[in-house]
This record gives structure tokens, sequence and C-alpha cells, in this order.
């Protein structure tokens, strides 16, 4: 088997039901000749050039499976001609990808109580920083750079002193 992968980009300016339109039958094409691994939103994004007057657009990411090279042409073909899709590139894989698992809140309600014990635990962490902090952590971070410059480096002469007391 041999492993693809295509980033396509579609207009930015669709809803999200023509984008759903779209990936659905990017999806069908592509699983005529080929078995689907991953098919992703990746989001929208800005350009790095303008295409068709478009400074963003809503990135996908499609992988799959394949050994048929004509399944491959025909795929590039419907790319090519499907005018909702801006660019595409599609490259070979060395390796299987991993399959993209989604994780999925429920409820709202949900989210809520998993973020708060983190926003408590972080203000727990957290302490007010006082200007007699700041002034205390500023002389400290001044002592070590004084101290580091004090240190002899290895690439340089001892001075004579040091050689006579290590000889004495």
């Amino acid at each position: 088997m041999r492993y693809y992968e295509t980033l396509y980009i579609l207009n930015p300016n669709f809803e999200q039901e023509k984008n759903d339109d779209i990936v659905k039958e990017v999806g069908e094409q592509i699983s005529k000749s080929s078995q689907v691994i991953n098919h992703r939103l990746w989001g929208k994004k800005r350009l790095a050039y303008s295409i068709e007057l478009h400074k963003y657009g809503t990135y996908m990411l499609l992988q799959f499976e394949t050994d048929e090279v004509k399944g491959l042409e025909d795929f590039d073909n419907f790319m090519k001609l499907n005018k909702s899709i801006l660019r595409f590139q599609t490259v070979r894989l060395s390796v299987k990808p991993e399959v993209f698992v989604e994780e999925i809140v429920e409820d709202a309600d949900a989210k809520e109580e998993n973020k708060i014990p983190i926003v408590e635990e972080l203000e727990k962490e957290s302490k007010p920083i006082t200007p007699e902090k700041q002034s205390e952590e500023k002389q400290s971070s001044d002592n070590e750079t004084k101290n580091d410059e004090s240190k002899e480096k290895p690439d340089e002469k001892p001075d004579e002193e040091s050689i006579i007391e290590e000889t004495s």
C-alpha cells in the first residue's frame, strides 16, 4: 500500500453547509479508488499570497491509502476541475499516518466543570508580584550575572599570582 496526503484550500466565504458538501464530495471521489484514513478541517488561515482575490482560505487535510495509480490520476483531475477548491497538493508519505481522533465534549456544562479546577489550581500556584519582590528578583539576577562574569573562563590564561601560589 502507498500512503498519500492531500492538503486543499476551500473558498473562505462558503458557509459551513457548503463546506460540508464539498468535503463529502471529495471524500466520495477518493473513496472510489482508495481508503480514507483521515479527513479533517485544519481551519481558516491567512494565505501567503492572494488566490482569486482571497486573503484567507479554509484548509482541509485528507490522508488516504491506495495501490491504484489510475484512481489517483482521476482524483487529481477531479480536484483540478472543482471550482470550489482554490488550491491543492498531494504528496506521497513514507509511513502510514496515525488515525486522528477528535475529542468531543458533549455539553457545555461539562466543559465549564473541567475548566474550573484548572483555573483554581493556577490561581493557587500564582502569587501576586509586589514591587518589593520585583526589586529583589532584579537584584538577585544582577548578582548572578556579576558572579558569572567574575568566574575564570577556561580559554583565558591564569595570572602570575595564581601560578606562583600553585607552585608553592
